[in-house]
C-alpha cells in the first residue's frame, strides 16, 4: 500500500502534469513581472518570481544545462517557450 503511494508521488514529480491555460496565463504574467522588475532594478542579485510549483515544473521540465553547482541548471531564453501567453 505504502509503496504504491510513493510510486504515484514519484511519478507525478518526474512527469509534471498538464497545466490549464488559465494557470499558464497567470504564471506567464507573474514571471514577466518578476523579470521586468529585476531588469529595472540596479541590483545584481537573483530575482524571484512568485509562481506555483506545478507551473514552474511544467515550464522547466527537461530544460537547461547542468551548472557547476550541484542541483542547479542554467536556463536560456529558448527554455521558456511554454510561457506562450506573455501579455
Amino acid at each position: 500500500m505504502e509503496l504504491s503511494i510513493f510510486y504515484y508521488r514519484f511519478r507525478a514529480f518526474m512527469r509534471p502534469i498538464q497545466i490549464s491555460d488559465k494557470s499558464l496565463i497567470d504564471g506567464s504574467r507573474r514571471f514577466a513581472v518578476g523579470v521586468l522588475s529585476a531588469l529595472k532594478s540596479s541590483s545584481h542579485s537573483p530575482f524571484y518570481a512568485d509562481l506555483e510549483l506545478g507551473i514552474w515544473r511544467y515550464v522547466s521540465y527537461n530544460k537547461g544545462i547542468p551548472s557547476e553547482h550541484r542541483g542547479r541548471f542554467l536556463l536560456q531564453k529558448d527554455d521558456f517557450t511554454k510561457f506562450k501567453y506573455f501579455s
